[in-house]
């Protein structure tokens, strides 16, 4: 199995949100990837035994042209990571934010991280 890049988490991330269209698209891949940070800053403040490669004190910062970079964390992160990536766009649609969805894909990051390891 070929490993996971950050786009592949980008991408599954907007199927969760029924975003698969090229054009028009309404999360831009710029949100999405800022999304990803926050969720790869989440897991170094729950699980900071689980950080990328060696300790340093500024965690590293992806952009768009990251799509191609190889999953930065442990593999058993990609969906709880993805979800999260999902969970904070969909807190910008008030539909979903009201009826809980955005709000459960959010948690998820931290019930898995603490769980699962």
């Amino acid at each position: 199995m070929a490993s996971k890049t950050i786009g592949d988490a980008i991408s599954e991330a907007r199927i969760l949100l029924q975003d698969t269209r090229t054009s028009p698209q309404r999360y831009l891949d710029s949100e999405l990837i800022e999304n990803f940070n926050n969720a790869i800053y989440e897991v170094r403040r729950v699980r900071p035994d689980m950080h990328l490669g060696t300790y340093t004190d500024v965690a590293p910062r992806y952009g768009t042209g990251d799509f191609t970079t190889p999953f930065p964390i442990a593999i058993e992160t990609f969906t709880p990571v993805m979800e999260y990536v999902a969970g904070l766009a969909e807190l910008r649609d008030d539909e979903f934010t009201q009826d809980g969805r955005a709000a459960a894909l959010l948690t998820q990051l931290r019930t898995k991280l603490l769980r699962s390891f």
